[in-house]
């Protein structure tokens, strides 16, 4: 939902964020109606879908979950500055 706010002040949005997707289903929100991103919203149910994607299903390289697994494990061993 963020997304589609800081898109509705024209701005451009790119996402990444490997580190919160390790092993999970990704599900986009589809909105039916425009978002007032300068005031508050208030969505019907029906006005959000959502398509799914399998974490699994899209998986490209088989080595991809091991990769992220091994790059989780050095980010958590940084050290961090002070």
């Amino acid at each position: 939902m963020a997304r589609a706010y800081i898109e509705r002040t024209g701005a451009s949005v790119i996402c990444v964020s490997f580190l919160k997707t390790i092993n999970t289903d990704y599900h986009k929100f589809n909105l039916k109606e425009a978002l007032k991103p300068y005031q508050p919203n208030e969505l019907e149910p029906q006005a959000v879908t959502s398509s799914g994607h399998t974490y699994r299903g899209h998986i490209i390289d088989v080595q991809a979950p091991q990769e992220l697994t091994e790059r989780l494990r050095r980010y958590d061993r940084w050290d961090w500055p002070r």
